[in-house]
């Protein structure tokens, strides 16, 4: 959602850091349906769209996903 990125930027300096976990698609009967999950990849290119770069990667439990990311331009 284009608003969630605005007020990120807003609130992120350059160099600032922002996790992110969710649902991993595919993760079983719990959680909500695969098609309200974003995934990890989709994430990750939405983000460094915007200027940031992911530092990490991780999975965060058997049914979700998790990155680090860091602010790298001044505005979107």
């Amino acid at each position: 959602n284009r608003n969630v990125l605005e007020q990120i930027d807003r609130l992120l300096v350059p160099g600032g850091r922002l996790l992110a976990v969710d649902w991993a698609p595919g993760s079983g009967g719990i959680g909500p349906e695969d098609e309200h999950r974003v995934s990890q990849d989709e994430m990750f290119e939405v983000f460094t769209d915007y200027g940031f770069d992911v530092k990490n990667q991780f999975q965060a439990g058997p049914y979700h996903w998790g990155l680090v990311m860091q602010k790298i331009k001044p505005n979107l």
